[in-house]
């Protein structure tokens, strides 16, 4: 009896398990590319990467808004436009950020090395249009410093050469009138040397260009 249901039984099994045996679809038919160690590792450095640039552009916010406000009126009409841009960017690199957050932990989730190549590529792009929008301000706000630059430039090296001629024509038992002689030329010196030393510097020629 037994030998009987066996040689019965396997042609049924045999026949069920061709018309139940689950068939590759589309989805089976393109093998999932799993995380290597190093591409996991680069996910978390995304995930740690964008919340940290998050939390730089948020504190960088309120300076610069704050810097705007104590412009004067003319000045925040000229430079109006800039900043407009300047806080325009920072909302669209917020959104970028956590859009990027959210594939480079799904990418984890999930195990995927083709979401984390969307992750890699959302996260460097944010990276370059975030990293320029901030170069772009400081740029801006080191030639609104720059005519300062060049006031403190020639006053530390007129009063350094002032000294150095008065040291070279000052003589005991001097007059009135030969000390100040000495020191009108001493003057004249110092600010021929000062004015030389801020051409040479570039900051000269950097503010008459942009004039």
């Amino acid at each position: 009896m037994t030998e009987l249901w066996k040689l019965l039984s396997c042609p049924i099994l045999a026949l069920l398990e061709t018309r139940f045996k689950k068939r590759p679809g589309p989805y089976h038919a393109t093998r999932k590319m799993s995380l290597t160690p190093s591409q996991a590792e680069l996910g978390n450095a995304i995930v740690a990467g964008s919340v940290t640039f998050f939390a730089v552009y948020i504190t960088l916010y309120p300076f610069v808004f704050s810097y705007f406000r104590e412009k004067t009126e003319p000045e925040r009409t000229r430079r109006g436009i800039a900043y407009w841009q300047f806080f325009g960017v920072i909302i669209i690199v917020s959104i970028l950020l956590f859009i990027t957050v959210i594939t480079a932990t799904l990418a984890l989730w999930y195990d995927s090395a083709d979401i984390l190549q969307g992750a890699t590529l959302g996260f460097v792009l944010t990276l370059l249009v975030g990293t320029y929008n901030v170069v772009k301000e400081v740029a801006s706000t080191r030639k609104a410093v720059q005519p300062y630059a060049i006031q403190n430039l020639y006053q530390q090296t007129y009063d350094k050469e002032f000294e150095k001629a008065m040291q070279k024509r000052f003589r005991a038992n001097m007059t009135i009138e030969q000390v100040t002689a000495a020191m009108e030329e001493s003057r004249a010196e110092a600010a021929k040397k000062a004015e030389k030393a801020v051409a040479e510097s570039g900051l000269g020629r950097k503010k008459e260009s942009d004039d």
